[in-house]
């Protein structure tokens, strides 16, 4: 089988959303347990919504951690239709204990190596929210939207109330 073959055999998602942990400095996990949290509460919603989200043609949704090779494989593949990309942001703070940390550079690139770009992009980031966007829109993802949040405290409210309705569109 070639590159299109394996490419082919990649699972193909209606909205990516990848959840980038804050960095955890020592004495500091608390964050990295508001992150767990939030992730948590946003799987909840989602799964009590399933059925709403498959009768819609939105489906399957991935929820992820955006710690490396799987989201940006799904990038570069075009996979994604439509990409959340939720953290703290600043384009570029990681998680020291991600071995293939996601910063606006690699998705940048796994994005430009795709053609089939996602339809939509939604990044919700406390810091730098509008830089990864004007980032991600000169790829060519035609529709990027950005909205300043803190996305531990925020994440499943904003999903049900704002995000879910533009990715139904």
């Amino acid at each position: 089988t070639g590159a299109g073959g394996a490419a082919a055999s990649l699972p193909q998602f209606y909205a990516y959303i990848a959840i980038q942990p804050p960095p955890v400095i020592t004495g500091h996990l608390q964050s990295r347990i508001e992150s767990k949290q939030a992730v948590q509460a946003l799987v909840h919603s989602l799964t009590a919504e399933e059925a709403t989200w498959k009768q819609q043609g939105c489906a399957p949704l991935c929820v992820g951690d955006a710690a490396g090779q799987p989201l940006l494989t799904a990038l570069a593949n075009g996979r994604i239709h439509s990409l959340v990309w939720c953290g703290l942001g600043a384009c570029g703070w990681l998680a020291p204990t991600s071995p293939q940390p996601i910063t606006i550079d690699t998705m940048v690139a796994a994005t430009r190596a795709s053609a089939a770009k996602p339809k939509i992009a939604i990044v919700c980031h406390q810091y730098g929210a509008q830089r990864a966007a004007k980032a991600l829109h000169a790829t060519g993802i035609q529709t990027v939207i950005w909205l300043r949040a803190h996305f531990t405290q925020e994440l499943a409210p904003i999903f049900s109330s704002l995000l879910a309705p533009l990715l139904a569109e």
